[in-house]
């Protein structure tokens, strides 16, 4: 048999395939993101909602991932990912609070 298996799930021969999943999850946050709001937004905007869009998909898709170890109920990455969601939401509030002196160059 090839590839790991985590202890446990040794009588499954499919899982999902959560690369592909992240994969698609990324693109269509792009698209979203780029596309739809990419010319409105001040400098900065973008990446802060990309901040909040990449790992919110990170913390759902972790639910479905094998073998890992979980601290308070939750993976690191999920861990990560929240604070990086609290960063993305800070920064695109900040710029969002601050648009007419950033605008004006100040």
């Amino acid at each position: 048999m090839f590839g790991f298996i985590p202890a446990g799930y040794e009588a499954f021969s499919t899982f999902h395939p959560v690369f592909l999943y992240e994969s698609l999850w990324n693109l269509i946050g792009f698209a979203l993101l780029f596309w739809r709001y990419g010319d409105r937004l001040l400098d900065g905007e973008l990446v802060g909602l990309y901040a909040i869009w990449y790992p919110t998909g990170r913390f759902l898709i972790e639910f479905i991932r094998l073998g890992y170890t979980d601290i308070a109920g939750l993976t690191p990455a999920q861990w990560a990912s929240l604070i990086a969601i609290i960063a993305g939401a800070v920064i695109t509030v900040y710029r969002r609070a601050n648009r007419v002196q950033l605008a004006e160059g100040r």
